[in-house]
């Protein structure tokens, strides 16, 4: 779970932010995917499969986005996608989520 976000939020973070999650995807350890908006092709957010605990077959989602997209279902969609990926391809049998509010 990312708890801390760097603000004003540079250029150079995204970037060693992009750099981390490609060496998680590249380990498998962790899955961080970025929501997409259907219509531009933009991304408006980011959904996280992490902690995969590979003795107890487990792992937390996360995800946030930005709030000119909330209440529109993009969340469930992005949610239910992850969650078929972590159930079916990584053969989890728990995965947990923890809630963290920001608004900036």
């Amino acid at each position: 779970m990312y708890t801390h976000l760097p603000y004003p939020y540079k250029l150079k973070y995204e970037r060693d932010f992009v750099r981390l999650c490609q060496e998680h995807y590249k380990k498998k350890t962790d899955y961080e995917l970025g929501i997409e908006s259907k219509k531009t092709g933009e991304i408006i957010g980011i959904i996280s499969l992490m902690h995969r605990d590979n003795i107890h077959r487990s792992g937390e989602v996360g995800y946030w986005r930005g709030n000119l997209y909330w209440r529109r279902g993009i969340t469930k969609e992005a949610l239910t996608l992850i969650l078929d990926f972590g159930f079916n391809n990584l053969e989890l049998v728990r995965i947990y989520a923890k809630v963290l509010y920001i608004l900036i």
